[in-house]
């Protein structure tokens, strides 16, 4: 008996400090300056998975002043466990999260939880999500979550959604694969554009210009004409404009050309809402005027202090492995005939800079920028290196995320989809100041982040990156073994 009541008076006790120690943290919430807020986070990372989860299950009923602390402290928490480094903190905060949001009745503050595992959630977060697609009332933020996730079975899980969902659920989970680009999903959604719903039929159509797909044009133009190329409730001039940009997104020129060109010719002749102005700016986006001849400068370049790296003749100003290199119609080509290529550099050191190229891949090939590398040594490490491959290349799907084309290998990964064709000439621009580093391909912002957390917290790939702390070095091409060519090297300092 006196075993059992100590016992008892143990769990009571630890109960009874747990408490304490959720309400410390509480009261410094909402924090009055970064630093208590960064401190409190980290004493919340301290608690283990049923403290945190009995935090997150102490929500009272919507309205209640109470949660506002509670609240403060599980949304700083779903922001602190994202930062880099944090993935295992993540995972667990997934978990309590979402088993907070199974036994959660309120229904506010199921909308809360959904929200921050939209925000945290991977492919862990979908069992807790998928039970609310048939709610009506959470349906829409659930779906948009899943939608968020994007992996291939976040996508799946809402077409299945999709095929058994009720009248009342069904315009929010078509309008969430449209935000996915589900491309899978273009045939179920194109049989809704005819519902008798008007939230069904606006859903269908957005998301069929949100996925992009070739096909739906027909369907687009038909909705625009019954709308009489008025921007009405369903909004399907909007949808129209939105599906332009989605086809040169997705690299469907041609698709996107043929679209406005049908479109134009079915507008009244006067017609008063910019929309025929609106189509003549994207005909002249898709149809510019002649470009600069290769391996020149521009007028507003020149006045800008660019300068070409490259004459277009000869690697002259070149240093390295001048035998793996060659020039071929005013480009270099990496010529691994004579070896894997090896690393070509500029003679010149650069610090802060505008490194501006062209690029042209062949299938499966794989490269990599330099940027203040040392002429020895990996520069993907002893410098920096930014991936130069084919992202669709079978042989490479199994990648890792900071593999890919455009990420600081091992540091930084870079966004995916902008790659034109292979064989088609590509445009980049890589600029790094101090810290910072940005990556435009062909108009896409693809990576806009600051070394600086990297230097201090890790690497994504867990490797020392000694090269991230270098103030200056050279710009350079790495040769793996494949074929790639480049033109047009312009760079401007800082």
């Amino acid at each position: 008996m006196r075993k059992i009541t100590l016992t008892l008076l143990s769990l009571l006790m630890s109960a009874s400090v747990l408490l304490a120690q959720t309400n410390k943290i509480l009261e410094q919430l909402p924090a009055k300056d970064q630093l208590t807020y960064l401190k409190s986070m980290q004493q919340l990372a301290a608690l283990n998975e049923s403290q945190l989860e009995s935090l997150a299950g102490s929500l009272k009923p919507y309205g209640s002043q109470a949660n506002t602390p509670i609240q403060f402290a599980l949304d700083g928490y779903a922001g602190y466990v994202m930062k880099h480094g944090r993935e295992q903190l993540r995972a667990e905060a997934v978990q309590v999260y979402g088993r907070a949001l199974s036994s959660e009745k309120d229904l506010m503050n199921q909308q809360f939880l959904i929200r921050k595992l939209q925000l945290i959630g991977k492919d862990d977060a979908i069992p807790f999500l998928v039970p609310k697609l048939t709610d009506t009332f959470l349906v829409h933020t659930t779906a948009q979550t899943l939608a968020t996730i994007g992996t291939k079975q976040a996508k799946d899980i809402l077409r299945k959604a999709l095929a058994i969902a009720s009248p009342k659920t069904l315009p929010s989970i078509i309008q969430a694969l449209g935000y996915a680009k589900d491309t899978k999903a273009n045939t179920m959604i194109s049989s809704y554009v005819k519902s008798k719903d008007f939230q069904t039929r606006k859903a269908a159509l957005y998301a069929l210009a949100s996925i992009g797909n070739p096909s739906s044009a027909p369907i687009l133009i038909k909705a625009a004409q019954k709308a009489k190329f008025e921007y009405t409730a369903v909004n399907s001039v909007g949808d129209c404009m939105l599906y332009i940009r989605r086809l040169i997104n997705n690299n469907h020129e041609k698709a996107a050309k043929d679209f406005i060109n049908k479109l134009d010719k079915k507008l009244p002749t006067k017609s008063k809402n910019g929309l025929k102005t609106a189509l003549a700016q994207y005909k002249k986006q898709l149809n510019p005027a002649p470009a600069t001849a290769p391996n020149t400068l521009t007028t507003k370049e020149k006045k800008a202090g660019f300068k070409l790296l490259f004459n277009g003749k000869n690697l002259d100003g070149w240093v390295g492995n001048k035998d793996g290199y060659k020039v071929v119609d005013g480009a270099i080509m990496v010529h691994p005939e004579h070896s894997s290529g090896g690393n070509l550099y500029t003679q010149e050191e650069y610090d802060n800079f505008i490194f501006r190229f062209q690029f042209k891949l062949t299938p499966g090939a794989n490269n990599g920028i330099g940027i203040r590398a040392p002429l020895k040594g990996d520069a993907a490490y002893k410098g920096m290196e930014i991936q130069v491959i084919d992202n669709t290349a079978p042989k490479y799907k199994n990648l890792h995320l900071y593999q890919y084309h455009g990420s600081v290998y091992g540091v930084i990964p870079a966004k995916r989809g902008y790659q034109k064709p292979v064989g088609e000439w590509n445009n980049e621009e890589i600029k790094i100041n101090g810290t910072k580093i940005k990556v435009t391909l062909n108009g896409h912002v693809i990576i806009n982040d600051d070394l600086a957390s990297y230097i201090k917290n890790g690497t994504m790939d867990g490797r020392k990156h000694p090269g991230l702390d270098n103030k200056t070095g050279h710009i350079g091409f790495l040769g793996h073994g494949d074929v790639v060519y480049y033109r047009n090297l312009r760079t401007k300092e800082f």
